[in-house]
C-alpha cells in the first residue's frame, strides 16, 4: 500500500512540483497525469487504487486551472482497460476483459488530446459506463 501511495500520489506531485518553474519559464509545454476512471468515485474492492487515483484528478484538474492561462496544457488521462504488463502482475487476464485498448492508441490519444484538459477518457465504452454510474444517486452505485 506504502508503495502504491508513493507512486501514485507523491511521484506525480513530486513532478510536477520540479517541472512547472521550467515550464514557467519557457511560456509553453505540457504535463500528462495518469490516472484511472477508477478515480471518479470510490470503486469497491479498488478502494485504495480509487483514492489514490482521485488525487492524481484533482491534481491534474487544479493545475490545469492554474497553469491554462500562462500557455501550459495540463490533462489528466483515466483510460479504461489497456493492454500493459500491469495485468499480467496483478494476476489479471486482459482476453477476459471488454473493450481493452492498445497502449499505443491510448497514448496516441492522449498526445492528440493535450490541449483539451484537465480531463480525457481514451475509451469511449468505459467513459460511458461511468457517467452512467455518476448519474445514479451516491450509493446506488457503489453496490455490486
Amino acid at each position: 500500500m506504502a508503495s502504491m501511495l508513493m507512486v501514485n500520489c507523491n511521484v506525480p506531485m513530486q513532478l510536477s512540483h520540479g517541472f512547472i518553474p521550467r515550464l514557467r519559464k519557457r511560456g509553453t509545454g505540457g504535463m500528462i497525469f495518469t490516472s484511472s476512471i477508477e478515480g471518479l468515485m470510490g470503486c469497491p474492492y479498488s478502494t485504495a487504487y480509487s483514492a489514490t487515483k482521485a488525487l492524481v484528478n484533482a491534481l491534474g484538474e487544479g493545475l490545469w486551472g492554474e497553469l491554462q492561462p500562462e500557455g501550459i496544457d495540463v490533462l489528466t488521462l483515466c483510460p479504461g482497460a489497456t493492454e500493459s504488463e500491469a495485468a499480467g502482475k496483478q494476476g489479471i487476464d486482459i482476453s477476459t476483459l471488454r473493450n481493452v485498448m492498445p497502449a499505443h492508441e491510448v497514448a496516441r490519444l492522449t498526445l492528440e488530446n493535450i490541449q483539451n484538459g484537465p480531463v480525457f477518457f481514451s475509451s469511449e465504452y468505459y467513459r460511458a459506463n461511468f457517467d452512467k454510474l455518476l448519474s445514479l444517486p451516491r450509493g446506488a452505485g457503489l453496490h455490486r
